[in-house]
């Protein structure tokens, strides 16, 4: 990976590990629906597999 696509993927796993967390854990839907919709815009920019890897982390926690 070249050094710009390394950190583009440090910067996506901090951000998903935080929307995973919140999507888990928090108790203010309206925080988790916004969580949730950030996600679907990720995922209309740069398509599912890009956030594939983090899919089986959202379902196991």
């Amino acid at each position: 990976m070249q050094d710009g696509s390394v950190k583009a993927k440090e910067i996506l796993d901090t951000v998903m590990n935080i929307y995973i967390k919140t999507m888990t854990e928090d108790d203010d839907k309206e925080v988790v629906a916004q969580a949730c919709t950030s996600i679907a815009d990720i995922i209309k920019d740069y398509g599912y597999m890009a956030l594939e890897p983090y899919m089986s982390q959202s379902c196991r926690r």
